[in-house]
């Protein structure tokens, strides 16, 4: 053949050649090409164009562009052809219809060809296009969830500055958004800070912690639940649980926040949590069983190395944990060390939740009472599994050793001092060819030719020196290796030395490289066709040997995309390049090549030249360059695609976070055309929680979620949803459900009915879910503090009342007592009409009996306080207690030795028992037991949390419990009013427990009753301690005689009174000025000539009361006395109702002889 015949022949096999590779170009690109005429007809078209639209090949080129374009699209096409034709590039999104009717939405790049023809890359944009559909969506959802969470929620933008600011944030701060949105959120934190912390250099510190929180997206507070104390603008301080998370958007960062006020929560775990730390905290796991074993309280760290939850533990026998691992013969002596009082020690191989064993060491203890019986076990264990684990590591570390060289896949090989081969592995022995028993004690000439013995020894004995423990693989030198059949072949070696009881072992692993000195060069072969179909593409394209992986070329794409140069890749392979981030997608590609020939959209993440990761979208196939297997790639950047994915992944991420932190679950219900309900509905992580269930464990059906709902609340919940689902509109409603585990929650939902944009039907409605059961158990506890307060404020207006009506009858019953006595001594003994006058005063008697006891209900008696001893008081009454309660029932006094003082007076508190006591009679009829105890008490903060009105500190608590019929609750709500009684008409009056209730009130105390019908009642008393020595009564000696000559001015608005007592007085010899209110005393007083002795007034009378009067006339005559007469007072001088040590007090109703001792034996003081 001649020299010009074997060119030609070379270049037919060359176009060939290019006209192979650019079919399989145009075959393998990710888009889809047309090839059409200038008018439209389509002339060619690759198999992806064919695959997005579903026509054969066949079909397409029989159609033209008008037939894919929507009737309503065709508008402008015209004018785009027309700029085609004038040489301008297309780049556009259109609208195509597939075979199937579909429409697809597309992105068209397209240029005039030189021969008059149109190329166009077509690639399909309608799944990207839902993507960001989908984010916007799930961003609204986002905003209505922040709307309607009851939790505060805040977002920062990467300035630092606050965009979102929610209602909740509003009522907890009392910072209404419009001050907040756009100011910095270091400016806000600064003013919601305490002032004695709100300083600059805290200001400044938070500003440059936000600022570089938002920089780097971390911060050592980042989802941590953090507590701060905060101060409103109103000066209220409130304490709240705190939640602080970055949100990536794209390569930057914000701050949202979500906090709730744990102020009232806070201050009832305190001391809670101050009990319990200590336990709580152990490192070590503490068990505590009863005396069957069954398991009564483990501790945190319990829970943390078995998996069971507390409320897993709880009665369950330490059995659960039992492995096979440990023979019944051990738990016997167990059982039968500590059930004798002894202590067993020892160790267990035990199973946790999940069936991880673990070990343990334990110590188990029985826990006696004061009599010695045993009433627990104690058991303190501690996690031991890691020391299990390191000693079963030192014994397996040989064996694991040998397996690693046994299956190495280079040659290891290990020689002493003198280089004799002591380890010889498997892959040595098929490198050399020679089994181990052959070389082991040989030198390690044996396997180097000749030639290089003396230079490989000089190597060694270098590298023994060089004081360097391992050299890298060909790091050293070039290695050249014999195998026993002689053979010579290249080696990379690295090596390393150890010291074992002084004496030196090297060790060298051997790699052989002969395939990778074989690489050779491949013939470039391309033409213009090729080349610029190559060249243009967008997409990364290069072409890569079979057998080695090398490149034997790449386009601008490739470059563009990898970053690096044509002559940096052009003889590389990928795995030098370490261009595959994971090895693993190189794998499926190789393999999907062999089996198929081809791979087609393969996604795989690279590395770039600057070591930035990108996500490709891959399609390969194998063809025959020159003779030689190649592979031809094409590589589309789906990076933004994915990130756009990546963060609709993260923000549905981030909102499920939110739910989490928040305990808000979200839920979504599909309706069909006819309204409907589509199952299952859409739940979120956090719904499943609150109804008591783990995540996508079951499907929530509409009838799973009527089965959750109370009974009672079932049909309600289904009216509300199907009303706003017909009257379109948005609904808010609670209702309570019933967890698998018996306990029922209140739960709140609100939602909104969607609305197809196109037609204006429901198509869907999202909702809310939130556990409101504390809040409600808050508000129930609220509600009962409001009812004591009104039942207090009742008790109040009743006492004025009765106060009120007892003021008036002391002063009627004075005129009427006291005309009695007076006409009592003029009546002859026989006379029937003295008897009638005897009536008349047993009646008024009993009528003051009465005032004092409604006196004593309103709390405006007065009062005499002493230090009192309670004990002593009881015990004094013991003997006349008995003949009150008679013989039928059994009285016990138990009585605490060194009882503290209380200032209460004696009369009173005797009166009080008395009432309790005559009733405690009442209710055992048939006999019983009568118990009077008293104790020394301390009442806290808590005490005063139900009884607001009760003392606290230091008490003395007085209890009388008997064994009566009791009381049910509506009873007990109004036994302390007066005039209630539960005896039939004309056993009662109904005012002896009143009387009780306003002594105990008025003396400072708190009095509670505890009964239920037919398990009796107790009533117990609480009065403040007192740190004064109990007084001793000093009897007063009664004077002789009540006549005087004195001069009294009486003052007195009550007529009758004033009379009564004006005439009592003049009968006994004195002076008496008589004045109707204060300004007539003060006229009197300055027109009498002489000295005024004393001054006798009522307390409350118009104008002027008797203080100030008795306070005016002590400044014009010092050495005049005073008493006080009245019915009750409100004034500073009685100190509302606690008599004074220097007051002289005459109460009404009183007899003439009683006035006239009193008045003697104030002016003889």
């Amino acid at each position: 053949m001649s020299h010009k015949q074997k060119k030609q022949t070379g270049e037919t096999r060359l176009s060939h050649a290019s006209e192979e590779l650019y079919q399989a170009l145009f075959e393998q690109a990710a888009d889809g090409i047309f090839i059409a005429d200038a008018q439209g007809r389509y002339l060619g078209v690759n198999r992806q164009g064919c695959e997005m639209l579903g026509y054969s090949r066949e079909e397409l080129l029989n159609l033209s562009i008008w037939d894919l374009i929507p009737a309503e699209d065709l508008v402008n096409q015209p004018v785009r052809l027309a700029e085609l034709r004038a040489g301008k590039s297309l780049l556009a999104e259109h609208r195509l219809r597939g075979k199937d009717g579909r429409l697809l939405l597309v992105e068209i790049r397209g240029q005039m060809m030189a021969d008059g023809r149109i190329l166009a890359f077509v690639r399909d944009i309608t799944e990207r296009r839902r993507v960001e559909e989908a984010r916007h969506e799930s961003e609204q959802k986002f905003r209505s969830f922040v709307e309607q969470s009851s939790e505060g929620f805040i977002l920062v933008d990467e300035q630092g500055l606050i965009i979102e600011w929610n209602q909740a944030q509003e009522q907890m701060t009392g910072l209404r958004r419009a001050q907040v949105i756009g100011r910095p959120a270091w400016e806000v934190q600064g003013e919601m800070l305490p002032p004695e912390v709100r300083t600059l250099e805290r200001y400044e510190r938070n500003k440059q912690t936000i600022l570089e929180s938002l920089r780097t997206g971390q911060s050592p507070i980042f989802n941590k639940i953090l507590e701060a104390q905060v101060v409103k603008p109103d000066g209220t301080r409130r304490f709240f649980e705190q939640t602080v998370f970055p949100i990536k958007t794209d390569q930057r960062y914000r701050i949202g926040s979500v906090s709730r006020d744990v102020t009232e929560e806070r201050r009832a775990n305190d001391q809670l949590r101050q009990l319990s730390r200590a336990v709580e905290q152990s490192p070590a796991s503490i068990v505590i069983t009863n005396t069957m074993g069954n398991i009564e309280y483990v501790n945190p760290k319990f829970t943390q190395v078995t998996g069971y939850t507390l409320a897993e533990a709880i009665g369950q026998n330490p059995r659960m944990l039992k492995s096979e691992y440990t023979p019944p013969e051990e738990y016997k002596r167990l059982w039968d060390t500590i059930t004798s009082g002894g202590q067993w020690q020892g160790e267990f191989r035990n199973k946790k939740k999940n069936g991880d064993f673990y070990w343990e060491a334990a110590t188990i203890s029985p826990i006696l009472n004061e009599q010695g019986e045993i009433t627990h076990f104690l058991a303190v264990k501690e996690d031991i599994t890691e020391r299990k684990r390191a000693e079963a590591a030192l014994q397996a570390s040989e064996a694991r050793l040998t397996s690693i060289i046994e299956s190495a896949m280079d040659a290891i090989i290990s020689v002493d001092e003198e280089q004799r081969i002591v380890l010889f592995n498997p892959a040595a022995e098929q490198m050399f060819g020679y089994s181990a028993a052959e070389v082991l004690g040989q030198p390690l000439d044996y396997l180097i030719p000749a030639r290089f013995h003396d230079k490989h020894r000089e190597h060694i004995r270098a590298f023994g020196q060089a004081g360097v423990a391992r050299s890298g693989m060909g790091g050293l030198y070039n290695i050249v290796g014999r195998r026993a059949n002689g053979e010579e072949f290249p080696l990379e070696a690295s090596i390393s030395k150890i010291e074992i009881a002084g004496t030196k072992l090297y060790t060298v692993v051997l790699r052989d490289i002969t395939e990778r000195k074989r690489a050779e060069e491949i013939l470039r072969e391309s033409e213009e066709k090729y080349a610029s179909a190559f060249r243009i593409s967008p997409d990364a394209i290069n072409l890569n040997r079979m057998s080695d992986g090398l490149y034997l070329d790449v386009n601008e794409g490739f470059t563009a995309l990898t970053g690096y140069t044509r002559q940096e890749v052009i003889g590389q392979s990928s795995l030098a390049l370490n261009i595959w981030a994971d090895l693993r997608d190189r794998a499926r590609l190789m393999h999907g090549l062999r089996e198929r020939g081809e791979v087609t959209n393969l996604e795989a993440t690279f590395r770039l030249k600057d070591g930035t990761l990108r996500t490709g979208l891959m399609s390969a196939r194998q063809i025959e360059v020159g003779g030689e297997a190649c592979i031809l790639s094409i590589t589309r950047d789906i990076t933004e695609r994915k990130r756009a994915e990546e963060a609709l992944r993260e923000m549905a991420e981030n909102m499920a976070a939110a739910q989490r932190i928040a305990h808000f679950g979200s839920w979504e219900v599909k309706l069909t055309p006819d309204l409907e309900i589509i199952d299952p509905n859409l739940w979120s992580d956090e719904c499943y929680r609150i109804f008591g269930f783990e995540p996508g464990s079951v499907q929530a059906t509409q009838e799973f979620f009527r089965s959750c709902i109370h009974p009672d609340d079932r049909e309600f919940a289904a009216q509300m949803i199907f009303k706003a689902i017909q009257e379109r509109t948005e609904y808010s409603y609670e209702y309570r459900i019933v967890r698998p585990d018996g306990a029922v929650r209140y739960i709140h939902d609100q939602a909104n009915v969607v609305f197809d944009e196109r037609t204006g039907q429901p198509i869907k409605v999202v909702g809310t879910a939130y556990d409101i059961t504390e809040r409600k158990q808050a508000e129930a506890a609220q509600r009962k503090l409001e009812e004591q307060l009104r039942q207090a404020h009742k008790m109040e207006s009743v006492g004025r009342l009765a106060g009120g009506i007892a003021h008036d009858f002391n002063n009627l019953l004075t005129v009427i007592r006291g005309y009695c006595d007076l006409m009592q001594p003029q009546i002859p003994g026989g006379d029937p009409l003295l008897k009638d006058l005897e009536q008349i005063r047993r009646a008024a008697e009993r009528a003051a009996a009465l005032t004092r006891q409604l006196l004593a209900f309103s709390r405006k008696q007065i009062l005499a306080p002493t230090s009192l001893d309670l004990n002593n008081l009881v015990t004094n009454l013991h003997k006349m207690l008995g003949r009150l309660i008679g013989e039928d029932i059994n009285l016990i006094l138990v009585l605490q030795p060194g009882l503290w003082s209380v200032k209460a007076d004696p009369g009173q508190i005797e009166q009080v028992i008395v009432n309790l006591a005559a009733n405690a009679r009442d209710a055992m009829p048939t006999g019983g037991m009568l118990t009077i105890e008293t104790h020394n008490v301390h009442l806290d903060d808590s005490y005063l949390k139900t009884r607001p009105e009760a003392p606290t500190g230091s008490c003395v608590m007085l209890a009388v419990t008997d064994t009566g019929h009791g009381m049910d609750a509506p009873t007990q709500a109004h036994i302390f009013e007066p005039f209630f009684t539960t005896k039939e008409v004309g056993q009662g009056t109904g005012l002896g427990l009143a009387t009780v209730y306003g002594i105990i009130k008025q003396s400072g105390g708190d009095i509670l009753v505890y009964s239920e019908p037919g398990h009796g009642t107790t009533f117990k008393i609480y009065l403040p301690a007192s740190e004064t020595v109990p007084d001793v009564a000093i009897p007063r000696t009664p004077p002789a005689s009540h006549a005087g000559t004195e001069t009294i001015l009486l003052v007195e608005d009550e007529e009758g009174v004033r009379n009564l007592a004006g005439r009592t007085l003049k009968a006994e010899g004195y002076t008496v000025l008589e004045a109707r209110h204060g300004g007539e005393a003060l006229l009197l007083a300055g027109q009498h000539q002489g000295p005024i002795d004393l001054l006798l007034t009522d307390v409350i009378m118009p104008l002027m009361s008797g203080s100030e009067l008795a306070e005016q006339l002590k400044a014009l005559n010092p050495q005049m006395k005073v008493l006080f007469i009245s019915g009750y007072t409100y004034d500073a001088i009685i100190r509302q109702g606690v008599l004074a040590a220097e007051v002289e007090y005459l109460p009404k109703p009183f007899s003439p002889s009683l006035l006239a001792s009193k008045v003697r034996q104030v002016l003889d003081q």
